[in-house]
C-alpha cells in the first residue's frame, strides 16, 4: 500500500454468493483477512406515495431546492486519501489518468472509502445518514457486482456493516451486508444492463423517514429501479464504491470515473 488513507479493503475467503443467491447465504467462513485499514472508530416495503391536491402557486415556489454537494472526486489525483494498494494476491487500486483502478480485485468484498469522508465522519463533523450516491463506473471484467455503500459503521458480529446498492447485467439489488457475508437481500431484480466496457451511472439514496424507516433506493442510469425501506435502519456512517467478486477470488476490474455525495 501506499500513501496515507481511511481506506478499507476485505479480503475474506467465504464461500458466500455475492448477489444473494440462496443457497449460498447459510455457508460459513472458511479464513478471513482484514487487510489495509486505517483506524475505524470500532477496531475490535417501499412506501406508498400519497396523493396531495396541487396548490396554486409559482413554479419557482415549487421547485425542489437543489441538493447539497457533501463530496465529489474526479480521480485527477489523490487530495482525498483513497489510497493505493499493489499487491499480488489481492489486485491493485490506483489512480490514473482521471480513473480510479480496480484491476484483478480478488478479495471476497471490496470496500473503499476516502479519508476526506471517513475522518471528519468520524471525528463528528460530517452527517452522511441522509445522502444520495452517484457513481460514474465502467465494469472491465468480471462475474461480481460492483456499486456503492451507505451507511457503513462497526457491526456486532462484524466489523463493519452497510447498505449495498449492487449490481452486473442482468441483476440489481439493495441489500443489508457486513464484512462476513451476512447479506439480506431487501429488494432485488433482473433487468439491469451493465454490460462490459461501458460506462454506467450508478445512484443510490439513504433517507429516514417519518416512521424511523430507512428508504432506500437505486437508480441505473437515471431509471429508478428499486425502492425499499428498512424497518430497523443502520445509523450515520460513511460512503464508499463497493464490489464483490463471484464466484469467491474470481478477478473483477472497475475503472471508476466519479464518485459524488450530496445530501438527500
Amino acid at each position: 500500500m501506499r500513501g496515507r488513507t481511511a481506506s478499507i479493503i476485505i479480503t475474506a475467503v467465504v464461500t458466500i454468493a455475492a448477489c444473494g443467491e440462496a443457497d449460498d447465504t447459510t455457508s460459513a467462513p472458511v479464513a478471513s483477512a482484514l487487510v489495509a485499514s486505517t483506524p475505524v472508530a470500532s477496531t475490535s416495503d417501499a412506501s406508498t406515495p400519497v396523493a396531495s391536491t396541487p396548490v396554486a402557486t409559482t413554479a419557482a415556489a415549487t421547485r425542489a431546492p437543489e441538493p447539497a454537494l457533501l463530496f465529489a472526486d474526479t480521480f485527477d489525483d489523490d487530495r482525498n486519501g483513497w489510497g493505493e494498494i499493489d499487491d499480488g494476491e489481492f489486485g491493485t487500486i490506483d489512480i490514473v489518468d482521471g480513473d480510479q483502478r480496480w484491476i484483478d480485485a480478488t478479495g471476497r468484498v471490496l470496500l473503499w472509502g476516502p479519508a476526506a469522508l471517513i475522518e471528519p465522519l468520524e471525528q463528528g463533523d460530517l452527517d452522511l445518514a441522509d445522502v444520495t450516491i452517484r457513481a460514474h463506473v465502467t465494469l472491465v471484467s468480471g462475474t461480481g457486482v460492483i456499486g456503492v455503500a451507505c451507511r457503513v459503521v462497526p457491526d456486532t458480529d462484524a466489523e463493519l456493516q452497510w447498505y449495498d446498492f449492487v449490481v452486473r447485467d442482468g441483476y440489481a439489488a439493495i441489500r443489508r451486508s457486513d464484512d462476513q457475508s451476512h447479506i439480506e437481500v431487501l429488494a432485488e431484480q433482473d433487468e439491469a444492463a451493465v454490460p462490459f466496457g461501458a460506462p454506467v451511472e450508478i445512484e443510490a439514496t439513504c433517507r429516514d423517514d417519518d416512521q424511523g424507516g430507512a428508504h432506500l433506493t437505486l437508480a441505473l442510469d437515471g431509471t429508478t429501479l428499486l425502492e425499499v425501506t428498512d424497518d430497523s435502519p443502520i445509523e450515520n456512517g460513511w460512503a464508499a464504491p463497493v464490489a464483490w467478486s463471484f464466484p469467491v477470488h474470481s478477478p473483477i476490474e472497475a475503472h471508476w470515473h466519479e464518485f459524488s455525495v450530496f445530501s438527500a
